[in-house]
């Protein structure tokens, strides 16, 4: 999964979101990129 990060849903991003991600078997990786850095957050199962 891949998610672009804004102000407005970063925080769901990555923690409501992210919660309900990993319930999925198939979850394997969560990737969360910012438009406001340059910067990307990969987290893995």
């Amino acid at each position: 999964m891949v998610d672009v990060l804004s102000k407005s849903t970063e925080k769901y991003d990555r923690t409501g979101k992210f919660d309900l991600y990993r319930t999925l078997p198939s979850f394997k990786e969560y990737m969360l990129v910012s438009q406001e850095y340059k910067h990307v957050s990969v987290y893995t199962k």
